[in-house]
């Protein structure tokens, strides 16, 4: 929008350019022409700048896209596997082949939460680093510890609850 609203200006500064050549034309004055100069390299530097400080504000936005999805990604695993190890537990087996493949399963279920710690560690160092790079933003900091916290405690409450099963 920023970019859109200056290159729209673009459209003055050669309308502008246009009047001017048409002034040189008719007083043989080429000291118009440097004023008109200016004015193009000032347009020129106010966009190349506008557009660095866009690129810099999309790949924050990025950042904190990636994290919030990744940290949303978390919940619902984090969610789902409850739901699976929950219903798994529920199971009721009468015999000695039912009771081993049960047993087996579990073993699936706490392979695979133990696994997922890699996927968390993950989202905390994207969360660590949307921290470092936005050390300016008020309360960023306590808000991606206090999400990070949340998933810990999550994490650690289903893996115990996955082990007491067992």
């Amino acid at each position: 929008m920023i970019l859109a609203d200056i290159e729209n200006h673009r459209r003055l500064v050669n309308e502008l350019a246009d009047r001017v050549a048409n002034l040189e034309a008719l007083c043989d004055n080429t000291d118009v022409g440097d004023s008109l100069v200016d004015i193009q390299e000032r347009y020129s530097k106010l966009l190349d700048k506008a557009s660095e400080l866009v690129e810099v504000l999309q790949c924050g936005y990025d950042e904190h896209q990636s994290f919030f999805e990744a940290h949303q990604d978390c919940e619902r695993w984090l969610m789902n596997m409850s739901h699976k190890l929950m219903a798994h537990n529920s199971l009721s087996t009468s015999s000695y082949e039912l009771t081993t493949r049960q047993i087996d399963r579990h073993k699936l279920i706490l392979r695979e939460i133990d696994d997922y710690r890699q996927t968390l560690d993950s989202v905390n160092r994207l969360g660590q680093q949307l921290i470092l790079n936005n050390a300016r933003i008020p309360n960023l900091a306590s808000q991606v510890h206090a999400r990070l916290s949340n998933l810990e405690e999550s994490y650690l409450n289903l893996q115990s609850t996955a082990h007491q099963i067992r």
